[in-house]
């Protein structure tokens, strides 16, 4: 059960939840992405679904997990939705019916993405921590604060978050650093390589 989240809105990580759950189900695995972002979660958007039954149906109708699951058009791949939008009612997502739901859903799916909503001013992700087996968080390069990052590693870490690794979302390759630096090191590379590969001379 990954967590994938950011320290602030807009900075792509509902873009790149469901990029790492489609790259799951193109392996062979059975994988869901879960769209736990309650207040306005887009995941069914993005499938071409409908937002509920889903995920606050669930905690707060007691809804039944297996039928608020529905295929994607994507063999292997299966969304849970936000379902009904809440704006009260968050703090749902650190009860024991969403603990219950998700271990449910362990039996069901090998890979589990979590669609989280951001990290600074929002309780959900502290709350959802203890469900969850690792987080990675979404940087947008060159627009993030790097005092909002260490202040979301800071919360993460408090609730005990298992990082898996950062995302540096939407880096500009053709910046004139950024190119100076992958030309000077793929072209070091590939010449040391041939040097290395190169036959002996008799």
């Amino acid at each position: 059960v990954i967590m994938v989240t950011s320290t602030s809105p807009k900075e792509g990580k509902t873009v790149v939840a469901s990029n790492l759950a489609m790259s799951f189900a193109h392996m062979g695995e059975k994988t869901l992405i879960l769209d736990a972002n309650l207040r306005r979660g887009i995941q069914h958007h993005l499938f071409g679904s409908r937002s509920a039954p889903g995920l606050s149906n669930i905690l707060v109708e007691k809804y039944d997990v297996a039928d608020a699951c529905r295929p994607t058009t994507m063999e292997n791949l299966h969304i849970l939705p936000c379902g009904d939008q809440l704006e009260g009612d968050i703090e749902q997502l650190g009860s024991p019916l969403f603990l219950a739901a998700i271990e449910k859903l362990r039996k069901r799916y090998q890979r589990i993405i979590v669609d989280a909503p951001p990290v600074l001013g929002l309780a959900e992700t502290s709350v959802m921590q203890p469900a969850m087996d690792g987080v990675i968080l979404v940087v947008w390069s060159g627009q993030t604060p790097t005092r909002a990052v260490r202040t979301a590693i800071d919360i993460l870490n408090d609730n005990h978050a298992n990082f898996y690794g950062f995302v540096l979302n939407r880096l500009d390759l053709m910046a004139t650093m950024n190119r100076f630096h992958y030309y000077y090191y793929t072209n070091h590379y590939y010449n040391r390589y041939q040097t290395l590969t190169r036959p002996p001379q008799s």
